[in-house]
């Protein structure tokens, strides 16, 4: 039936790439050997909790960063500060930012909570990695390094995007 109606405006489905998805309402059973979510375009479909306009809670199938790209985010940004082998914070900076902006950017628009635990959560994490790399009297405590990157962030709230949007070190 989908594929006579794809075939009358001259599309046809890929039988690998192309599946049909449960999607859950509320509190309705699965079928037992159903899929209930997929991946497109770095977005994983599935149900979860949602919060109505009216502040009620029910089943939706919404988007939320997949799995495979919060990986591969992360491992562009890994790739990124140990290619630029510097101590220039202001240098790594100008090497994250472009990336950052294009995570925020695509990820931020439908679940930005998840986006920001998935990916940019990790640079911040990241950075205090960085820091104790470079500096010698920071390798000793995380704890002290984490709060020299809020001071940096607090002077400087224009040095990474994602502080420009709000997403401070902790």
């Amino acid at each position: 039936m989908l594929k006579e109606q794809m075939k009358r405006y001259g599309l046809a489905i890929h039988p690998e790439k192309s599946k049909i998805v449960f999607c859950r309402r509320n509190n309705e059973p699965v079928p037992a050997g159903v899929e209930t979510s997929f991946v497109f375009l770095g977005y994983c479909f599935r149900p979860r909790l949602v919060k109505s306009a009216q502040g009620i809670y029910f089943m939706g199938f919404t988007p939320a960063v997949s799995v495979e790209a919060a990986r591969s985010f992360r491992e562009k940004v890994r790739a990124t500060i140990r290619k630029e082998a510097t101590t220039d914070i202001i240098k790594l900076s100008r090497m994250l930012n472009p990336i950052v902006r294009g995570w925020m950017n695509y990820f931020c628009k439908f679940t930005p909570s998840e986006a920001f635990q998935k990916g940019i959560n990790y640079v911040n994490q990241k950075l205090v990695r960085w820091i104790r790399k470079c500096r010698k009297k920071a390798k000793r405590s995380y704890r002290k390094v984490q709060i020299l990157l809020k001071r940096i962030a607090l002077s400087s709230p224009n040095l990474f995007y994602q502080w420009q949007a709000g997403y401070m070190p902790v």
